[in-house]
This record gives structure tokens, C-alpha cells and sequence, in this order.
């Protein structure tokens, strides 16, 4: 499952830290939609547990790409297309703080024999309280998702380039989504009264918070190979470092169609890849 407030907020901040994206009328709606990335494939469908898995690993973007296709792909959109330019900023923000979280999520749920939705939504959870004073057991997450039922067709013929799985499923997601988002939300512990099956997006195995220092905040090695013993929030701040300058150079080929800009944006997608693989 999806760490949905963690990665929308990683978003916001990326945003906020890209030196000319000021110049850039972005569509809010369609930067967070983009900054889920493969994870709304995870509510599919949302009246079974057995989801439709990804095709490959979660950075599917980086995985996919290559001088031709990334060419492709940035050349495919201006920075006049809004919407679709909204989305592709969100996703490529999606792929840096997952692909940079992989090796610690694996570890923590290892650790704790538990699986990657239980830790990613305490982790929602605890940065949320902690940084943001918000309860997610008690706020719809849903009411951040503000579209029309129908999204933009441009978005999945750009997103095809790199992630035809995700393109060809896109639109499903998102209602799949919505729905799910609605059903799984219980501030007030009802459905699980009556549902005895039923397991919240928010609030399940909840004592993990206090028993487990998921933020690593006493820096123990989740690692061993690179002898990685950082916190969550610095690998947080390390994507985020990595994810505004690669916005950065994106956005000076878009406007300038510098060369050297786009050698610069597909070197640092090869660098992620190799952190992906």
C-alpha cells in the first residue's frame, strides 16, 4: 500500500525547493494523482485483497528508462500542456522517495514479520502527527483527491512511453482508488465492529508507533551492505535533495532546449536506476 500522505507532502516540498517551477501554472490535483505513482495500482480491485501487482519493481519509471524513451518522453510534453506536465513532475517525485525508502522499508518489515502497507501507513502516521499535528486515523485522505471522475487522456499516451502498465490502468486506479479511500476510512471504529475482517487503511497494528523506532531516530544499521544507518527523515531529505535538482534541469530543457540539460536529467535518472536495481 501506498505511503499516500508521505509522498503527497514529498511532492509539496519538492515543489517548493525547485528554483523555476514558480514560472509553472501547475494543476494541484494532477501533481498529487502523479506523486502515488504505481502504488493506486495497489487498490485494484477494491473488493478483493489479491490486487493487481506490479509488472516490475516500484521505480518503474527509472526502470524503464533509456536515452531514446526518457527523450521521448520529456520531448513529448511543454511546459504548456498543464495537466499532463502536473502528473510527470508528481511521478518522477513518486520514483525518487520510493526507489531512495526501498532497502528501509524491506527492513522494517522484516524486522517486525509484518508487510509494506503496515509499515508505510505507520509511517504516514507518525510523520504526519509528528511534523504536521494531523491525526490520519481521523482525516479523509479522499477529500485530497479532487477530480472529475474521468482524467485526462494525454496523461496515459505520455505515461505509456516508460510504464504501459500503469497507462493501460491508470484510469481504473483512480476509481478504484476513490472507492477504496472511502471504504477503508473508519475514524470512528464501526465497520470494524461489524465487519470483523475488515482492516482500515489507517489504524491497523497502530502499536508499532510506540514499540518500534520506525524512524530510526537511534540510527541502526538497515543496510548491512552500504552500512546505511540514517533516519528515515534523512533518506527523506537525500531524495528530496536529489529530486529538485533533477526538476531543476528538466525544467531548464523545457524552456531553453539545452542539450546539456537533458544529459544532465538522464544522468541522474541512470544514478537512481542503479539505487532501484
Amino acid at each position: 500500500m501506498p505511503m499516500i500522505w508521505n509522498h503527497m507532502l514529498f511532492s509539496e516540498e519538492v515543489i517548493d525547493y525547485t528554483d523555476r517551477i514558480v514560472h509553472y501554472n501547475l494543476n494541484e490535483n494532477y501533481l498529487i494523482l502523479g506523486s502515488q505513482g504505481d502504488n493506486l495500482l495497489e487498490f485494484i480491485p477494491f473488493w478483493s485483497t489479491k490486487k493487481l501487482a506490479h509488472k516490475q519493481a516500484p521505480a518503474d519509471f527509472v526502470s524503464n528508462i533509456n536515452d531514446i524513451n526518457l527523450s521521448e518522453l520529456i520531448k513529448s510534453t511543454t511546459y504548456l500542456n498543464r495537466n499532463v506536465n502536473s502528473y510527470l513532475i508528481g511521478y518522477i517525485t513518486y520514483c525518487f522517495l520510493e526507489t531512495h525508502l526501498k532497502n528501509y522499508i524491506k527492513y522494517f518489515t522484516e524486522l517486525t514479520e509484518t508487510n509494506e502497507r503496515i509499515i508505510k501507513t505507520n509511517l504516514d502516521t507518525i510523520i504526519m502527527k509528528k511534523y504536521h499535528n494531523l491525526n490520519t486515523m481521523n482525516t479523509p485522505i479522499l477529500k485530497e483527491f479532487k477530480f472529475n471522475l474521468l482524467l485526462d487522456p494525454k496523461i496515459n499516451k505520455t505515461i505509456e512511453i516508460v510504464n504501459p502498465h500503469l497507462a493501460n490502468n491508470l484510469q481504473k486506479a483512480y476509481l478504484h482508488t476513490l472507492i477504496s479511500l472511502r471504504w477503508l476510512f473508519d475514524p470512528y471504529g464501526w465497520k470494524s465492529k461489524v465487519f470483523p475482517s475488515y482492516m482500515p487503511l489507517f489504524g491497523n497494528k497502530s502499536h508499532l508507533i510506540n514499540e518500534v523506532d520506525l524512524l530510526n531516530e537511534k540510527h541502526v544499521i538497515w543496510d548491512k551492505f552500504n552500512n546505511d544507518s540514517r533516519s528515515f527523515i534523512e533518506v527523506y531529505n537525500q531524495a528530496k535533495i536529489e529530486a529538485v535538482e533533477f526538476l531543476n534541469d528538466l525544467i531548464n530543457f523545457w524552456e531553453n532546449d539545452d542539450i546539456n540539460n537533458l544529459n544532465n536529467v538522464i544522468e541522474r535518472l541512470q544514478n537512481l536506476n542503479k539505487k532501484a536495481n
